[in-house]
C-alpha cells in the first residue's frame, strides 16, 4: 500500500477491489444540532421546517462543509429517523447527490398546499371600509 500526503485519494488492496478513502472528507462532530419532528403540530409544521432548515445551514457553514454528498448526508442524519423515514418515503431509491434537490422534496412537502377556490372566496367577500383605500 503506498501513502502520499499529496494525493487526494489513497487506494488499498489493489488486486482484491480498491477500497477509496477519500482524504478531502472532513471529519464532523455532529452532536448537539436538534433533529426535526415532523410529527409536532401540523398548524406549524411549515414554519418549523423553515426554522429548522436555516439552523441547519447555518451549522453546516459553520463546518465548512462543502461536498455535495456530506451536505445530504448531514441533512438526513441530523433531521433524525423520522425525516429520513419521510424523506425516503417521498423519493423511494433516492440517491440525490445535491443538497437543492434534497430540500426541494422535503420543502413541497412541509409547504401548505393553497386552496385557490378558498382564496377566491375569501377575496370575493373582502369588503372595503369607510376609510380604507383601495390603494397599498
Amino acid at each position: 500500500m503506498e501513502t502520499n500526503q499529496n494525493s487526494e485519494n489513497i487506494q488499498a488492496g489493489e488486486s482484491s477491489g480498491a477500497v477509496v478513502l477519500n482524504t478531502n472528507a472532513k471529519v464532523l462532530e455532529v452532536g448537539g444540532f436538534p433533529c426535526f419532528d415532523p410529527k409536532g403540530d401540523p398548524n406549524t409544521l411549515s414554519i418549523r421546517w423553515r426554522r429548522w432548515k436555516r439552523a441547519f445551514n447555518l451549522y453546516m457553514v459553520s463546518k465548512g462543509v462543502t461536498n455535495e454528498q456530506q451536505k445530504v448526508a448531514l441533512l438526513l442524519h441530523s433531521g433524525g429517523m423520522e425525516l429520513q423515514e419521510l424523506y425516503y418515503t417521498l423519493k423511494p431509491d433516492s440517491e440525490d447527490k445535491y443538497l437543492q434537490e434534497c430540500l426541494n422534496a422535503l420543502d413541497a412537502y412541509f409547504t401548505p398546499k393553497v386552496n385557490v377556490v378558498f382564496e377566491r372566496h375569501m377575496f370575493r367577500q373582502m369588503q372595503q371600509k369607510e376609510n380604507e383605500t383601495i390603494s397599498m
